[in-house]
């Protein structure tokens, strides 16, 4: 199997999972990445993000699609979080900044709450 993407290989663990042990309910408990992003503003341009959860929420509904049991996907983070080992160096969030403590809009929270409501990833 091909997993020259990260995402692919969350539909990939997925469906192992619900092959070998047959649960009955998959959850998803945290998943994103660290991408350096760019401030203007009050906005966050994150595009390796944005394309990271995109590509993982297309595998995760493909997988539903697929009969495998996922009832839940959470993604990390909503706020930003302090890494033992990085400090507040790496952003996993969009939504606060840990100098200012002010949220700042950003296409991520946007394409999440999208993909929640509908259980589809947004066209366009």
């Amino acid at each position: 199997m091909d997993l020259d993407h990260p995402s692919r290989g969350l539909g990939f663990i997925l469906e192992q999972a619900h092959e070998q042990y047959n649960l009955p309910n998959l959850f998803v408990t945290e998943n994103g990445a660290s991408f350096d992003d760019c401030r203007d503003g009050q906005a966050v341009h994150d595009p390796e993000r944005i394309a990271y959860l995109e590509a993982s929420s297309v595998e995760v509904l493909r997988v539903r699609r697929e009969g495998v049991p996922v009832q839940g996907y959470f993604v990390w983070s909503l706020l930003d979080n302090f890494e033992w080992a990085l400090g507040y160096s790496k952003r996993f969030a969009s939504s606060m900044s840990t100098s200012t403590h002010k949220s700042a809009s950003s296409k991520q929270r946007i394409l999440v709450c999208e993909v929640a409501r509908g259980q589809q990833l947004p066209v366009g």
